[in-house]
């Protein structure tokens, strides 16, 4: 069990009252958040695009600078338990990314015979992140309509929430639309 698991847990929690339902849409949605509106220094989301492809969740994430930090998304099925995909991202190095169940529990994500599994790729130079989840990793591939937010943990403290998006009008965090899979 990784050090995450306890505040993705309690982060689940948390954010479960503020998620609002909402009809099918697309099969991806793009927020922008503002700049400069981190709680804490770290990364400052400025874009992000969620998709709900058939055989992979895909979420890209466009930040104001590159600087360490964790970044979870979380994504959530309309008629089932959705996962969060964490991803440690340190100054210099490799980030690690991995998947973490609505329990808290870490699952395997790794890739097989239909594909790689669940990967992170950090362009430095234009301070972006696109991560990817193979469909399978989340309810063994058998949802439908998945919202999604992105959450940034800070690096000074591993449980200070940093920025997010999309956000409410009083800036809380909020999910995006369910989007629909295809």
């Amino acid at each position: 069990m990784r050090k995450w698991t306890s505040v993705l847990a309690a982060v689940s929690v948390a954010v479960a009252p503020l998620a609002v339902a909402s009809p099918a849409t697309a099969r991806s949605i793009g927020v922008a958040d503002e700049t400069g509106d981190t709680l804490d220094a770290g990364l400052d989301i400025t874009y992000v695009t969620f998709r709900n492809r058939d055989r992979v969740i895909q979420a890209s994430l466009n930040f104001h600078r590159d600087r360490r930090g964790t970044v979870i998304v979380f994504a959530e099925a309309r008629n089932g338990p959705g996962v969060r995909i964490v991803i440690q991202h340190p100054s210099k190095g490799a980030d690690e990314t991995f998947v973490i169940n609505a329990r808290g529990k870490e699952v395997s994500c790794r890739g097989g015979a239909d594909g790689p599994g669940v990967s992170s790729v950090w362009d430095r130079q234009t301070s972006t992140v696109t991560l990817r989840m193979p469909s399978r990793c989340m309810a063994g591939g058998n949802y439908g309509a998945v919202r999604f937010s992105a959450l940034i943990e800070g690096f000074r403290s591993q449980s200070s929430d940093v920025d997010y998006a999309p956000e409410k009008p009083n800036g809380d965090l909020a999910f995006t639309d369910f989007i629909s899979r295809g």
